[in-house]
């Protein structure tokens, strides 16, 4: 009776652990197909991730970008948003242009993304830039980055000597 009893438990194990991990491949496959953009840079914090991405569809020489973030509020992160804006490819280089300048300036930005979408760009501290949104007038909250940051979430390779040497201009 004990083999009896053993062989049950030893079965019970096996079709356990292998439900277990059957399960947790789905649900690696699952995040992996909900990915539908195409990730420009990344930025993770340890309770914070910032992301841009862009669409893949474009219409009229004009693609839509998104900024995902957790909004920032009193350096507590809150819940998870998305802001979406469509604009050309040129403008949108000329976003992270103007942040890098206002690194260099220190002076406030505020920078039209779309006819609906404005974003102001100011320097908290020596070394953060918050990037804050507005959607029909709405504050939706922000985030803030570092020139490192700026770079990875923007796509850019990160070099300190040539970004000391831009400031330094």
């Amino acid at each position: 009776m004990n083999l009896i009893q053993l062989s049950f438990k030893q079965n019970l194990f096996v079709i356990c652990t292998m439900s277990l991990t059957v399960f947790a491949f789905g649900q690696n496959n699952l995040k992996q197909e909900e990915v539908n953009d195409n990730l420009i840079g990344k930025v993770v914090f340890l309770e914070n991730e910032i992301s841009l991405s862009q669409n893949k569809n474009t219409l009229q020489d004009k693609v839509t970008f998104y900024f995902s973030y957790s909004s920032q509020e009193n350096s507590v992160p809150k819940n998870k948003k998305t802001i979406d804006f469509m604009t050309s490819q040129e403008a949108f280089e000329s976003i992270f242009n103007q942040a890098k300048e206002v690194f260099k300036s220190k002076v406030p930005k505020e920078v039209s993304l779309d006819q609906n979408v404005k974003m102001r760009l100011e320097m908290i501290t020596n070394t953060d830039i918050q990037f804050r949104f507005y959607k029909g007038g709405n504050n939706q909250g922000g985030f803030s980055v570092s020139p490192t940051g700026l770079h990875l979430l923007f796509g850019k390779e990160w070099n300190k000597s040539l970004w000391y040497n831009y400031l330094a201009d």
